[in-house]
């Protein structure tokens, strides 16, 4: 079991203002992540850091701690998460292994978490990270500033997509990562990081307002499901 979970929620989101309250399926957002992660039972605490007094409000109401306030100092726009990590991490002990899940991927469910969790005791790595699949890196380009394209390395685009080798990126959905490593290199990404891949709607990462309502569409369509989201009946695909 994975001593904690810190669900990271800023009142003061740019992008999309309220957002870790706005109502998903008639339940605050922050709320999915944070019955995923009880539902989970992979995680001795659930707690939520946060500045603002309505999300604490939710969190708490949802089932998780929210044991302090965050201080306005690591709260601002262009706060490092590196910060708020290390303020949350002191703030509750020093705990061996932690996991960061934010409140901004509500269909990352607790299976999900069981399956990182498990993937990460079963190894040596000092951390975990999910990851969506990506392009080929053929497929990437810049743009400059007249708009042209330019390669994002010397090659062409000589692969079809679906012949390229596997390349993923971060979803921001889960990070698992031994507190030692973490305080030592300050990132979540060490040396030894595993890798668990989830699906397209699994990743999806609210950050505007039309991820918002991409995600109220695919509840409504019943693509995902609050119900999944606590691991509760078969897995969605």
């Amino acid at each position: 079991m994975i001593d904690i979970a810190f669900i990271t929620a800023r009142a003061g989101s740019v992008g999309l203002p309220g957002k870790n309250i706005r109502p998903l399926g008639g339940r605050p957002l922050i709320a999915w992540t944070v019955q995923a992660a009880l539902a989970s039972g992979c995680f001795r605490r659930v707690v939520v850091s946060t500045d603002g007094a309505d999300i604490a409000a939710a969190a708490q109401e949802a089932g998780a701690e929210v044991p302090f306030m965050r201080p306005a100092e690591l709260a601002q726009s262009n706060t490092p998460s590196v910060d708020v990590l290390r303020h949350a991490i002191e703030a509750t002990g020093n705990p061996e292994v932690f996991a960061l899940l934010q409140p901004t991927s509500p269909f990352r469910s607790a299976q999900h978490i069981r399956r990182a969790a498990e993937l990460f005791e079963k190894g040596s790595a000092d951390a975990l990270v999910s990851v969506s699949p990506s392009k080929p890196l053929s497929w990437h380009f810049g743009m400059s500033s007249d708009g042209m394209l330019r390669p994002a390395q010397d090659r062409t685009m000589d692969t079809r997509r679906q012949d390229g080798v596997g390349y993923f990126t971060p979803n921001g959905a889960i990070y698992i990562c031994r507190t030692e490593a973490f305080v030592e290199r300050g990132t979540l990404f060490q040396p030894e990081t595993l890798g668990l891949e989830l699906g397209v709607l699994d990743s999806l990462d609210i950050d505007e307002l039309e991820d918002f309502q991409l995600a109220e569409a695919i509840v409504a369509q019943g693509l995902r499901s609050w119900t999944a989201c606590r691991g509760e009946g078969p897995p969605q695909v």
